[in-house]
């Protein structure tokens, strides 16, 4: 059985790719966030290395914690590694957070080994934080993203579908943008997450300011300013996060539905 190691496996994101990896014949192992000692030489001894850039904006953290990963990859058997950059980031010189991510690629692009980039949309995931799920119960989804851009949300368990699906090379040297099946504006997006639910909701378009304002009163500033300028850029680049669907079916991907996620995740959230 072939060993994938996932650094800071106890994320949302990267413990829905472990699921997925396991599902697909993987023998998986991880560490935390702080583990990095013995940590690193089990990641060596691996042959899929998958990295998920941290939720860390501490200047310098994402671009250090690829680096680390990398160095480890470098030094022991891997044969491969995956990285799923957590957003679509802009061009590097319009936000720090777009260098660090764009810094990550290249890191892993110049590393010498067979590599695979994965560049999500938005989660639908977001909507069952603390933050946006108390709108849920009042009817309303409320998101930084603008009402009129269409946008191909995708879950959690989509990216884990895609990373088992690249896992054993077969998108070496590729950067994918991944999403789900439908592009949806906001209104769209409400309409299916309430079918989901069993009830209608609306989409209520959140201002950029309170987004970034309530970001930093729970994960400390710049975070809140350095995500919401993903949603920044979105609304001036508003094709940026639309993903023709075929392409995952060419590599065998299911793709989840809002409603379906809804009735998953959301229902019981």
């Amino acid at each position: 059985m072939p060993k994938v190691f996932l650094p800071a496996i106890s994320g949302l994101q990267s413990s829905a790719i472990a699921e997925a990896l396991r599902s697909s014949g993987w023998d998986v192992a991880g560490s935390s966030r702080s583990d990095t000692g013995d940590a690193r030489q089990r990641a060596a001894g691996a042959e899929l290395l998958v990295l998920t850039i941290p939720q860390d904006h501490r200047p310098g953290a994402m671009t250090a914690f690829v680096d680390h990963w990398v160095e480890a990859a470098q030094s022991g058997k891997v044969e491969r590694i995956v990285l799923n950059l957590g957003g679509t980031p802009g061009p590097a010189e319009v936000n720090p957070f777009f260098a660090d991510l764009h810094a990550a690629v290249d890191r892993v692009t110049g590393s010498g080994l067979p590599y695979v980039i994965l560049r999500p949309t938005i989660y639908f995931d977001n909507l069952a934080a603390p933050w946006a799920k108390d709108a849920l119960t009042n009817g309303m989804i409320v998101y930084p993203a603008a009402p009129d851009v269409a946008v191909s949300w995708l879950s959690h368990r989509t990216l884990g579908a895609w990373v088992a699906a690249v896992a054993r090379g077969a998108a070496d040297g590729r950067t994918i943008a991944i999403g789900g099946p439908d592009a949806l504006t906001g209104e769209q997006l409400a309409r299916q997450i309430g079918q989901g639910l069993g009830r209608d909701l609306h989409y209520v378009p959140l201002a950029l300011s309170d987004f970034a304002e309530g970001i930093n009163a729970v994960m400390g500033p710049p975070a809140g300013n350095r995500l919401a300028a993903i949603y920044e850029w979105l609304g001036q680049n508003p094709d940026s996060m639309t993903v023709n669907p075929s392409e995952a079916a060419q590599f065998g991907v299911t793709l989840e539905p809002a409603a379906e996620f809804a009735a998953r995740v959301l229902a019981s959230a």
